[in-house]
């Protein structure tokens, strides 16, 4: 599986397990008594992802072996010891000595930490195994089966797949799950019908390969969309994106009122890579949350342009929670591209929302820049383009990260210009280590450079795309640097250290 469906994986397990089955939200602290979730259980249920009788023990021996001295710390109830014996049977109470102490273990920061870790470490596991016992799937039909094996085991998921048909799909899976209501057989997984429907909703719009609900686009291409706060609100959230998805990375789709009213498409197709690197940055950085600045407030959707200028317009290198609306955000990127490149007719964007920005496309500042298009282009995400940004001016505006497969090649009519294709390059957070070579390698190298790494010949890294000996020891310095593992291979924690830095 791509490390970011495993990602989303986790926040999926973690939304129906302990977060009111709301994507993006947890309870680190969880603690559930014998018998809480179901008479059968014999043992204590513990964590985000709610893990059972010997895994429960196992996570905490994970924090205790990582982080021994600061466990310690922890440790007031002698949980230390009890690591030592069975937990089948380990019926503690969320009130006792006992249960206080592991709820503020696991919910520490070095808790929250291997929480997250273990969960990642499990979905590998699971992947794996499942894909010797059933072949080759696609990630979202595998997110699916594994959503299953976490809630019901083995036997749950070989009954459900028995009644799904090949190729296995998510569609398919969930498909043979809403016939377990039917059943006249009590307590199985399908039969926790709400559950059921939010993983497959959450598959569906957050996997990198799911369709979308809304416009049933698939995630080959992508959008940078800021669209409301942690609260499903406008305004009045707190600073940050609280939940993975106030600023955030989702797959194309035409704007359901009214659809996109126009296509804006940088002329130099560069500094549209340049735009959609940043508007990537933007979407991953939790640092960055969304606020409209309604009445009370109005100083919060300025904190990212401020934060911008505060560390040179890279939105990765952000480190202090600030808001944002769509337009806002849009504007002060495209003033970032001016900025970073010297550009003075785009440092000057001087729009303010969604209903006079076409004011500024349509300028001599804007048409050396943007080209406008309509038409075809705002329903098909196939003719989609890096750097794309799609505008409907009574409401909405975001931007296009990926190139569709026919980029370049739709009707010019209602167009300004006639546009020509280019295959860009697409944001990619794969693992990167010796060997490597494609998109993810050449962000990984520039944002190496822009921080000073140098390869092992002492020169600056060449932007090539392929991982070799000199990326391998920028690596390694960075990781060194960073108090990372020092492998050489840019994994989750590195790629989450550079872009967030």
């Amino acid at each position: 599986m791509k490390q970011q469906n495993i990602t989303v994986l986790r926040k999926i397990l973690y939304a129906v397990e302990s977060g009111g089955q709301v994507y993006g939200h947890q309870n680190y602290s969880a603690f559930a008594g014998v018998g809480a979730n179901t008479p059968n259980e014999k043992a204590i249920t513990i964590g985000a992802g709610q893990w059972y009788a010997g895994e429960a023990r196992l996570l905490l021996q994970n924090i205790q072996k990582k982080y021994p001295a600061d466990f310690s710390k922890l440790d007031t109830a002698g949980i230390a010891a009890d690591l030592k014996k069975s937990w089948d049977r380990y019926g503690v109470s969320s009130a006792s000595a006992k249960g206080k102490c592991i709820i503020a273990i696991i919910s520490s920061t070095i808790g929250i930490k291997c929480q997250d870790e273990l969960m990642e470490t499990q979905i590998k596991e699971y992947a794996t195994s499942l894909g010797k016992t059933y072949g080759t799937m696609p990630d979202t039909a595998m997110m699916e089966c594994i959503n299953i094996y976490h809630q019901g085991g083995a036997s749950a998921l070989k009954r459900i797949l028995a009644k799904t048909a090949k190729p296995y799909t998510a569609k398919g899976i969930y498909a043979a799950l809403n016939t377990d209501p039917a059943d006249p057989k009590p307590n199985q997984v399908g039969d926790y019908t709400t559950r059921q429907k939010k993983v497959y909703e959450f598959i569906t719009k957050y996997a990198d390969g799911g369709t979308e609900q809304k416009g049933g686009t698939t995630m080959a291409v992508r959008m940078s969309n800021c669209g409301h706060d942690e609260n499903g609100r406008y305004a009045g959230g707190k600073a940050g994106d609280q939940t993975g998805t106030e600023w955030y990375l989702r797959s194309w789709y035409a704007y359901p009122t009214g659809g996109w009213n126009y296509i804006l498409r940088w002329k130099d197709e560069s500094l549209g890579n340049l735009f959609a690197d940043l508007a990537i940055e933007a979407a991953l950085n939790d640092k960055i949350g969304y606020d409209q600045g309604t009445a009370g407030n109005s100083a919060d959707r300025c904190t990212f342009r401020q934060q911008m200028k505060a560390v040179g317009y890279r939105p990765s290198k952000i480190t202090k929670p600030c808001e944002c609306d769509c337009s806002e955000g849009t504007i002060v990127l495209i003033q970032a591209v001016g900025h970073l490149k010297g550009i003075k007719e785009l440092q000057e964007c001087n729009a303010t929302y969604t209903g006079n920005m076409m004011d500024y496309f349509n300028s001599a500042k804007g048409k050396k820049y943007f080209t406008v298009l309509q038409g075809r282009y705002l329903k098909d995400s196939s003719l989609a383009k890096r750097g794309d940004i799609n505008l409907n001016t009574g409401h909405h505006v975001n931007v296009t990260v990926d190139n569709g497969s026919n980029t370049g090649k739709g009707s010019t009519a209602n167009t300004t210009t006639t546009t020509t294709g280019g295959s860009g390059y697409m944001f990619s957070v794969g693992n990167v280590q010796n060997g490597s070579k494609g998109n993810d390698v050449k962000l990984l190298q520039r944002l190496l450079k822009s921080n000073g790494f140098k390869g092992k010949d002492g020169k600056n890294l060449t932007i090539d795309g392929e991982c070799g000996t000199n990326t391998v020891y920028a690596i390694k310095k960075y990781q060194t640097k960073k108090g990372l593992s020092v492998d050489g291979c840019a994994g989750p924690a590195t790629w989450k250290s550079i872009l967030l830095r």
